[in-house]
């Protein structure tokens, strides 16, 4: 027997949410997180209604979910992977203006083989400071550095981790200064580089003073 629930989804609150997201984030940038079907929320429509009350960028896991949001007419909206490309996936980022959230010199390695030697495509590199789901090790950050400096195929424009939580935000002793603390260790070998740094979840934001300070 189908389960007898109803879920429903409010656009205006929504934009109501991204709102008062974007007055604790100040002048810093707000991507909204989209995956799993916007948890479970329709990630079309979400994602329709967080473009029209003026967000720029979405963030999804999967090649195949931000494939479906281009495909259902999500055209000028920034839209990263942050999950495993493989081959396949690196082409359909090429071919369908993705960007993808880097963690493995395999990925990099695939992308690079689908791009002409000048194509500066833009892309971002995810560290791993605790969470252990994906991203490169702290200590590959030098070779990074080094690799995006020599090379015109891939254009380095951000790096991020991903808070375990964000809950503990306010707790200097927390988790989360711990992930921050390495993650700006990390990212000092790109301090020459105009990159963007993203790391606060929603729960980290709502507790950071603006402007925002990682």
């Amino acid at each position: 027997m189908p389960r007898p629930i109803l879920a429903t989804i409010h656009p205006e609150a929504l934009r109501h949410n991204l709102e008062q997201l974007r007055r604790a984030a100040g002048d810093s940038r707000v991507w909204a997180v989209v995956k799993a079907n916007a948890y479970g929320h329709g990630s079309v429509e979400v994602t329709q209604a967080l473009q029209q009350a003026g967000a720029k960028s979405v963030g999804v896991a999967l090649v195949e979910e931000a494939l479906l949001l281009r495909q259902s007419g999500v055209k000028n909206l920034d839209i990263f992977v942050f999950g495993l490309l493989g081959e396949a996936g690196a082409k359909a980022c090429v071919d369908s203006r993705l960007t993808p959230v880097l963690s493995s010199w395999r990925d990099i390695q695939s992308l690079c083989d689908k791009l002409t030697a000048e194509a500066q495509f833009p892309v971002h590199v995810k560290f791993n400071t605790g969470m252990f789901r994906l991203g490169f090790d702290a200590s590959d950050a030098n070779r990074l550095a080094e690799f995006f400096r020599g090379q015109k195929k891939l254009r380095l424009t951000g790096l991020c981790t991903h808070l375990v939580s964000g809950d503990d935000f306010a707790d200097s002793k927390g988790v989360s200064q711990t992930q921050i603390a390495r993650f700006r260790a990390a990212v000092e070998p790109f301090e020459d580089l105009d990159l963007s740094h993203h790391i606060l979840n929603s729960s980290a934001l709502i507790q950071a003073e603006p402007p925002v300070a990682w």
